[in-house]
């Protein structure tokens, strides 16, 4: 399982992100530094924390793409 969490701001629009912290750029600056926190949960693949994204914002089904990468028991 792993630590994901999603985002709302001007600039990321509705942003899923592994781990807890704000979206960012590859060299660690925020994306939108004013972007809010609106969920932190554990899930064992990206396409599971996709489907927990659509759950809260009842979006519906997430039609998962062709990976489906598993999150270990030790990864965070």
């Amino acid at each position: 399982m792993a630590v994901f969490s999603i985002w709302e701001g001007e600039l990321c629009g509705i942003a899923l992100k592994r781990g807890p912290g704000p979206p960012d750029f590859r060299d660690g600056s925020p994306w939108d530094p004013a972007a809010t926190k609106i969920l932190v949960f554990e899930a064992a693949s990206w396409n599971e924390a996709c489907q927990r994204q659509c759950d809260h914002y009842g979006w519906g089904h997430y039609e998962p793409h062709d990976r489906w990468e598993e999150i270990g028991p030790d990864e965070v």
